[in-house]
């Protein structure tokens, strides 16, 4: 992984260590129920994407319940180290078979 990858993660930490934190010591005014409506938001759009990339064509792998966790605190930067790996052995596989991966017949 780069360190944007990182970099990103790092960050939703801590907007979910803070979205946790509101809710056992609220913040002042209306910073509580902007992290509150910012955090339903942010786990909405997650689970959303995690259900869009489950029901894809393209076959990741059978998700358990510590995928369902990862995508609901990374999203998309969970989901797209996995898919460019996979492409990525996709590609070595076609390369072994003398094939050219851009012409895919199937």
């Amino acid at each position: 992984m780069t360190f944007f990858n990182y970099f990103v993660r790092l960050v939703f930490l801590i907007l979910w260590m803070i979205f946790f934190l509101n809710f056992f010591k609220p913040f002042s005014s209306h910073w509580s129920s902007t992290v509150t409506f910012a955090g339903l938001l942010l786990s909405i759009l997650h689970l959303s994407e995690f259900v869009v990339v489950q029901s894809s064509p393209k076959f990741i792998r059978r998700a358990g319940i510590v995928d369902v966790i990862y995508v609901l605190l990374f999203g998309s930067n969970y989901w797209l180290p996995i898919l460019e790996k996979q492409a990525a052995n996709q590609s070595a596989n076609h390369a072994l078979k003398g094939e050219d991966p851009t012409n895919d017949s199937k």
